[in-house]
């Protein structure tokens, strides 16, 4: 996939977990996974845009963040991974996660610029 199309999918994703916020408790996990998506497909974006590569794997992202120097990039998707891995995997509690999660996706979308 090109960068327009990770910046329209991403967006979508985006749009999407939005739509549910009203409900935040309710979706909480389905939110989050949406703005994960969204976080991977702004950053292969910007990658590709900024580098001219990206990786398709979300788990290689971070790390070739990091070697571009882009850390603050890297450590928000972190962030919005493992808010996603509690949810998804786990049983943490939800307390202000889809807010957390919306702050890091915003680091990723400045950048993203």
């Amino acid at each position: 996939m090109k960068a327009d199309g990770h910046r329209e999918t991403g967006s979508q994703l985006e749009e999407s977990a939005r739509a549910l916020t009203d409900e935040a408790k309710r979706h909480v996990k389905g939110i989050i996974e949406l703005l994960f998506g969204a976080a991977h497909h702004y950053a292969a974006a910007g990658l590709e845009e900024r580098y001219g590569e990206h990786p398709e794997k979300h788990q290689q992202i971070p790390g070739f963040l990091r070697k571009k120097g882009d850390l603050e990039v890297s450590l928000a998707f972190e962030s919005i991974d493992g808010l996603r891995a509690g949810r998804f995997y786990g049983r943490k509690g939800n307390g202000d996660i889809v807010n957390r999660a919306l702050k890091n996706l915003e680091v990723i979308k400045r950048w993203l610029g």
